[in-house]
Order: structure tokens, then sequence, then C-alpha cells
């Protein structure tokens, strides 16, 4: 059995063709052709099929034209065939394979060139299997199919075709066969008068056929015709082809085989984390989001942001190794953080490039070039790539692919709102039974079974943050002789609760420090006059009048004051530094979350004591068998 779309729409059996019936249940068919094996909804054939101009009793309809086509699928598949179109899940499923449909077949073929392309000896046969693909299409793709949503997947097509074609003549030109396609592309031009990359490799293949006059006849002819039709000039790479032709530039020529950069299929992620807990929804949400987009143009992009703390990289990494099957070319971890602050993305896209294999004296300088340069090198590859740490988007756009087959997980303290996101979410705090249960995990069952109240004061002091609960939960492996009721009493103080939540390397203040000190000074301003509040809701006017007022913290009140209440507000949300938590007779209200509300205290307590905020956050917290011993300056703490 064969679905041909790629012209008129056709199913072709043991017998010959089939018929398809009447246009809608043609529409029917086609729909579910174009998605072979996965479930389309009933309310999606509908709109599909009907759109806006519903019959009486669509879906009785609906009914019928399925049970017509599945008897026309058992007799295209022979005598004894199987039933392909099944209910499933709410809706219908050709279970057909995918190469039994010449759209997907030729989307194969055109892969599979792809990855040849990237072979020493790959050229020809790239050129081979393009020109299958394209033998493919037969003529305008959903031909006989009316519907408002065939026709906008026929446009979509339509572009995928000459995309097609320019890749398929790039590749033969490429393998030495530019006389062979001159006859063709002329054609193709011809069809596509104004498509400019088809008249570039007309050019390039009249030139290196020693037939340059011609070669500068197109591009005059496709001039003419621009200036008259569009009023406007050939674009810019067009202009230098032309350019370069007219001087006989010598790279120009059929250049002799080079031997591409070898490929090193890397897999950086970090281990997984025994303790994940709370987040098992949000997991199977964002591996679904990662799903490449289903017409081959988008790459996804996850974005995952909140307080320091919060578990963000835990999520990236336990959503990476859900889905790492599905990216054989690699799995990419990408600190985007270091020591200085927020790293340079042309010195990460030169540390990519070289770790994938590409000849060190060959990466370009440049934040464009090596751009381009890396989305080169992972086109049409299955890569998964975690950018963790962003500091903002900007840093994060020079790095992600530019074409389907990747995948970008990314990380961040501020909310990226600048990115186009397949899935953005802002991780906040866990829910309470699961901020138990992971106390529970790392100090013991029966402690906590033993001290319900100290343990769920514990998890409220910290916030209901992961890495809060692990260096709480730590603390309390460390000394099996206390009770929870002791730690408890030493987190209650909000002036020493960042000092008792250290262990280790682990530490809650080099986090919040490093958020707060990105802040613009008028708004660490505000976060400090804020503090008095405690982690208690607030109006966004509360918010402006005490960041205006200078008796309600240390310092002039400067202008963040006169700034809008809303504009205030939103700064701290993007930084993950205030929740929303609801509305109050139709005003919404906020509260600092609990550590950044310890934190606000601190702050007011080193503007009286006349410290720099940053001086604690290098403070070492309370060694295990110290008990809360405050912590002095010089200390080291890491925040994870």
């Amino acid at each position: 059995m064969q679905v041909r779309l790629l012209g008129p729409v056709e199913l072709w059996g043991a017998g010959g063709r089939v018929d398809l019936g009447a246009p809608q249940q043609r529409c029917v068919f086609t729909v579910l052709a174009m998605s072979p094996r996965q479930t389309v909804s009933v309310d999606a054939l509908v709109d599909r099929v009907w759109g806006d101009q519903l019959p009486r009793n669509v879906r009785t309809v609906l009914y019928t034209y399925v049970s017509r086509l599945r008897r026309q699928l058992r007799r295209a598949n022979g005598a004894g065939g199987q039933t392909v179109l099944r209910h499933r899940d709410g809706g219908y499923a050709l279970e057909v394979d995918p190469e039994q449909v010449d759209l997907h077949r030729a989307r194969r073929l055109a892969t599979e060139a792809r990855a040849a392309r990237r072979r020493p000896d790959g050229t020809e046969r790239a050129a081979e299997l393009l020109a299958q693909a394209c033998d493919l299409w037969v003529g305008p793709p959903l031909a006989g199919v009316t519907s408002d949503w065939a026709e906008r997947v026929r446009v979509g097509l339509e572009h995928e075709w000459r995309a097609l074609l320019t890749e398929r003549y790039d590749a033969a030109i490429r393998a030495g066969q530019h006389q062979a396609v001159i006859g063709p592309l002329s054609e193709s031009l011809a069809a596509y008068p104004l498509t400019e990359p088809l008249a570039a490799l007309l050019m390039l293949a009249l030139h290196r056929s020693g037939r340059p006059t011609e070669a500068l006849e197109v591009y005059a002819q496709l001039r003419r015709r621009m200036l008259a039709e569009l009023g406007g000039e050939p674009g810019e790479p067009l202009r230098r082809l032309h350019e370069r032709m007219l001087r006989r530039d010598p790279s120009l020529e059929q250049p002799r085989p080079g031997r591409p950069a070898p490929w090193v299929t890397l897999c950086q992620l970090p281990p997984d984390t025994w303790h994940f807990i709370g987040r098992d929804r949000l997991c199977q949400e964002l591996a679904a989001a990662v799903e490449a987009d289903p017409e081959h143009t988008a790459v996804p992009v996850v974005t995952i942001t909140g307080l320091p703390g919060a578990g963000k990289t835990a999520l990236a990494v336990r959503v990476a190794h859900r889905i790492r099957g599905r990216f054989p070319d690699g799995q990419w971890h990408v600190r985007l953080s270091g020591a200085d602050g927020p790293r340079d993305p042309v010195q990460v896209l030169g540390e990519l490039l070289e770790a994938s294999g590409a000849d060190p004296r060959t990466i370009p300088a440049g934040l464009e070039r090596r751009t381009a340069a890396l989305r080169t090198r992972v086109a049409d590859r299955r890569v998964l790539i975690l950018l963790d740490g962003a500091a903002s988007a900007a840093q994060v756009r020079p790095l992600l692919p530019g074409t389907a087959g990747a995948a970008v997980l990314v990380t961040s303290r501020q909310l990226l709102a600048g990115l186009a996101a397949a899935a953005a979410v802002r991780l906040g705090p866990l829910a309470p039974v699961a901020a138990l249960e992971l106390l529970r995990r790392l100090a013991g069952p029966d402690r906590v079974a033993a001290e319900p109240e100290a343990a769920a004061e514990i998890s409220a002091a910290c916030g209901r943050l992961p890495l809060a609960l692990r260096i709480a939960g730590a603390r309390l492996a460390a000394r099996p002789e206390w009770r929870l009721a002791r730690l408890a009493g030493l987190l209650r103080d909000r002036r020493r609760r960042l000092d008792e939540l250290a262990i280790g390397d682990l530490a809650v203040r080099p986090g919040l420090a490093s958020s707060v000190e990105a802040l613009d000074p008028l708004l660490r301003t505000a976060l400090r006059r804020l503090a008095p509040l405690g982690s208690g809701a607030f109006p966004t006017r509360t918010a402006a009048a005490l960041a205006a007022d200078p008796s309600n913290g240390a310092g002039p009140a400067g202008r963040a004051g006169d700034r809008d209440g809303d504009r205030l507000i939103d700064a701290l949300m993007a930084a993950n530094l205030v929740d929303p938590v609801g509305t109050d007779a139709g005003e919404p209200r906020y509260r600092l979350p609990e550590l950044v509300a310890a934190y606000a205290v601190e702050l007011v307590d080193d503007a009286e004591a006349g410290f720099s905020p940053p001086h604690r956050a290098g403070r070492v917290g309370p060694a295990p068998d110290a008990g809360g011993v405050r912590g002095r300056p010089g200390g080291a703490g890491v925040n994870r």
C-alpha cells in the first residue's frame, strides 16, 4: 500500500488506485496520512476538514467517512488485509509505516542526504538521495483536497519543495554535476522566476561549465524583472556573486574535494540526583515539549527559571536524562556563569566548536561568525543542549541552533521573556507534602515521624526550597543525636538563618547574594526596605511607598520611590525575588519568598553596620559538629 500526498492525493494498493470518495472524505484521509501512526483527535479532524462550515450532525458524518475509509484501506491491503485506521485515545490514527507515505519518504531521504554531506566522501551520495527525494514530488501537494487547513499546509509544503530543490541543485554542483543540472535548474527558475537562490545556483553552474556570459545574463534578467515587479534590487548575496563573476574570482571554480572536520559526540550531562521529588509531572510535560516540531522547522527551547536553590538544574538534568536517547549526536552541558559573572558567548561558542571536533585553527573570530559556524556544525544533527545558569536572553540567543533536530534546555534565575520558548516554567517552592518527603529521605523517616511539627517548621523556614532542605537534611544526618526541634530553633531567627543553611560546599546565601547584587542599586534599596514586612503579603503601592521612604531603610530614597510601583514589582519578579500571592479587594498582592526575606534582613543589618552587601556571600556556615556557631567573613560557600 502506498499513499501519495505530493501531487494528487491518492491511495494505491494491491489492485491499483483506490477510490477515496467524496472531497471531505478525501480530506479526512489526508489529515491522517500527514501524521502516520499519530492519533488525531476528533475535534482536530472536524476543524481541519470543515473549519467553520460545519454540517449538521458533523460527528455522525465524520464516523461515516471513517467507516468507508476503513473498507477502502482493507481493500488496498489485499485479501485478508488488516484494519490500519484505528480508533485510539479519543481520535483516529492511520497505522501505516511512514515509508509508505511519499511525503515522509522524501523527508527521510533528505535527512539521509544531509548526513551524507557531512562525510568526506558523501557529496555524490547526497546529490543522489536529494534527487530521489525530489522525484517523489510530482505536482502541487495535496491536489484535490479543499479546506482552509489543506490550503495552509499546502503553502508550507510549497516552501519545503523550493528549499529541497535548492538543496538538490547545490549538492549536485558540489559533486561536480554542474553541466547536468543546467537544464532542470533553468526549468525550476522559470517556474519560480524570483527565487534568488535558484538564480545563484544556475549562474554558478553556467560559470563552471565555461558559459560566463550566460551566467551574467541570468543575473541581468532577474534584476530587470525584480525592478519591474518589485521595485527593488536583488539581495546582497546575489549581487556579491555577480561582482565576483565580473572580476573572474578564481574561488568560483570547482573546488578540490576537502575533508570536513570530524564530529565528536559529547555526552556531558551531570549525573541525575537520587533526591528528585515533587516535580515528576512537570518533568513529563517538559520532556513532551522538547519533542521535535512536527513540521520539522523549529528548534524547541524550554526555559526553567526560578529562585536560587529552587532546583532548576536538577529538573533540567532529569528531563535531559529522560530524553537523551532521542539525541544520538550528543548531549551538551554548558555552564553560562563563571566565578567572574556571566560568560561571554564568544568564548562559549569557541569551546563548543572545538569540543565538537572543529580544528581550532579554523574557528573564526567574532560573535556572528562563530554563531554561524556552530549552526553549520549542528545542522540536521540530533543534539540536546543544556544551557545552565543563563544571565539573559541576549546571552542565550547566539548559542541556539538554527535548524530542527536539536533541542535546548535553559536554566536561569531571570525570567527569559525575550526567548521564543516551546515551554517556559517558573519554578517555585516544593509542595508541603513533597518538601516533608525530601526531609524524611535525608534525615530519616523515624525522626520526622517522631517530630512532625518541628519537621514542618524546618520545611517552612527553608522556604520549601530543595537546596535549603538538602542542607537541613544533611545537617540532621550528620548529627543523629539532635532532635529536629533543635535545628528548627536555630532556623527561627531570620538574622541567623542563612548562617545555619550551610554545610560543606553547600550554602544558600551565595546564590541569593549574586541575584541581589545583579539588581539595579535602586532595586536593592527597595528590597532592603521591604525587609520589615518579612514574608508577609503587600500591595504594589506599599512597595513603592517603602522604596521611596528613607525612614524605612538606610540611605537616601533616591529615584526608586518615584518609580511606578508596577515597574518595581516587575523588575523584582523578573529576578524571581518576589512572588504573587493573589488579590485582596481586587488589588494584586505580593510577598518576599522566605529566604529572600531572610537575606533582606541581612541587607538591613549590613547597611546599619556599614558593610557592603557582598561581604556575607562568602561566609562559611556551621560545621556539622559546630551546631549554630555564627560564621565569619572569609569562608567559601557554593550555591547549587
